[in-house]
């Protein structure tokens, strides 16, 4: 697997960096890409390889320090995104049907 570069200057020193506000986590949870910041030039971007956790230190995390992903953790995240997206979608639809009702009330 490829290690992912920054956008700007296409340096491979990223660190994991937090999607703040809420149409970025959105974002993030319905398209599944990573927000990092740059060590070298500082830009925050968004890639969808994963990009390695850094400790305080700035160095890589040392073994059982970090929390291990396991397969439950990633189909409950998957299970999420697609809840999510369903909402979203039963929103859409249902903000359509009363603009269609409203419309032929109106006639």
């Amino acid at each position: 697997m490829d290690a992912p570069t920054c956008q700007k200057c296409g340096s491979e020193d990223l660190r994991r960096a937090h999607a703040h506000g809420r149409l970025r986590r959105l974002y993030r949870r319905l398209t599944g890409r990573s927000r990092y910041q740059c060590q070298a030039c500082h830009h925050r971007g968004w890639t969808d390889l994963p990009v390695q956790a850094r400790g305080a230190d700035g160095g890589p995390l040392r073994a059982g320090t970090g929390r291990r992903t396991e397969r439950r953790d990633l189909v409950a995240h998957r299970v999420a995104r697609l809840r999510l997206a369903l909402t979203v979608l039963v929103a859409m639809l249902l903000g359509a049907l009363v603009a269609v009702m409203l419309a032929r009330s109106g006639e």
